[in-house]
């Protein structure tokens, strides 16, 4: 299922706030193998086009391709630190200094599933769609509507949230022939490769 996540796929059309600066960047997750293109929005856009300009992601300098208008570059996120999920400052930089303040970058691994850690709440009402709340890593953001939460042999939709929540709703059963029914709770990201059984357990009541 790595063929989901081509680096073109990584291009969201909006750019995401960092605190209260005004430059940006986009996307804010990118694989640990490297290929996905970032782009970093100037809140002063630079004034002569062919100057050198390069982007400082982690310890990797790469360079960077000022778009029309100068107030947009793009470059290529390079591998992560020791292939390993995590975050890195980003920063773009020219000739006169830098030009963008440090934003920041998160590495997935897009090629392992998810791992579970919690889950909140921990039971639902067998008659209610209770919102549940998911915890653990490695949630990547790239995967559309196939991202799901299976819920012992029962699939419903989940949304992201952060590399490490994503929310779904825990599904209504008809009927039951014990009063109360716990089960293994996964996810997946892409429909087929589920997170490990067991890690986390939810009751249907």
């Amino acid at each position: 299922w790595r063929s989901l996540f081509r680096p073109a796929i990584l291009l969201l059309v909006e750019f995401i706030a960092i605190g209260n600066a005004q430059d940006m960047i986009s996307p804010r997750y990118a694989d640990v193998k490297a290929g996905a293109t970032i782009q970093i929005l100037l809140e002063k856009p630079l004034q002569t086009l062919g100057d050198a300009v390069e982007c400082h992601v982690g310890r990797f300098v790469v360079p960077a391709v000022a778009h029309p208008g100068g107030a947009r570059l793009s470059c290529t996120a390079p591998p992560a630190p020791d292939l390993a999920p995590g975050a890195v400052d980003v920063y773009a930089q020219g000739d006169d200094g830098r030009l963008s303040k440090t934003l920041q970058l998160t590495y997935l691994d897009l090629s392992a599933p998810p791992t579970l850690t919690r889950a909140i709440p921990r039971s639902g009402n067998a008659h209610d769609e209770s919102p549940v709340h998911v915890f653990g890593s490695n949630f990547a953001p790239f995967s559309g509507d196939s991202m799901a939460c299976l819920f012992g042999e029962v699939t419903t939709p989940a949304t992201f949230v952060t590399p490490t929540e994503v929310t779904c709703y825990a599904p209504k059963l008809a009927s039951r022939s014990v009063p109360s029914l716990t089960v293994s709770l996964q996810v997946t990201l892409d429909g087929s490769t589920f997170s490990k059984p067991g890690e986390v357990a939810f009751t249907i009541y």
